[in-house]
């Protein structure tokens, strides 16, 4: 069977404490008992761990994130997209179509293909985008 004696009765007895330790005050485990020396601690921190990096990330983000505004919303003139995306959406989507028709139109007239029907689209169309027009007024 297995004796243990390695923990007698008195050292059970009496707990250790980690701030009493050695290890606490940074002793050297190697140095002998009369030499006891205080070893410095290995740490070194990084660059990028410092407040100084984290300082200039930081006034870095917000100085693009300053431009990027000062950019987009003063400097910037307006350009055929703003046109787009201001215009209604019934302009956007009947113009849209009329080019679609316009395009099968011109194919059916170039293989000699009857164009009654697509004439007759494109002018319901004409209807369609006055009616959306309305529409859409009243709405806002």
């Amino acid at each position: 069977m297995f004796s243990y004696v390695f923990f007698s009765e008195s050292s059970a007895s009496k707990k250790l404490k980690f701030s009493d330790s050695g290890a606490f005050y940074g002793y050297d485990r190697g140095a002998t008992t009369e030499t006891k020396r205080i070893v410095k601690s290995t740490f070194n921190p990084d660059y990028y761990s410092t407040e100084k990096f984290r300082n200039q990330r930081l006034v870095a983000w917000l100085g693009s994130f300053a431009i990027f505004l000062i950019y987009f919303l003063i400097l910037r003139e307006p350009s055929d997209l703003d046109e787009i995306f201001n215009s209604p959406p019934v302009e956007l989507t009947t113009g849209i179509e009329r080019k679609a028709l316009k395009k099968e139109l011109e194919k059916a007239k170039k293989s000699g293909k009857d164009t009654r029907l697509l004439e007759a689209q494109l002018s319901y169309l004409d209807v369609k985008h006055e009616a959306l027009k309305a529409k859409f007024a009243q709405n806002n």
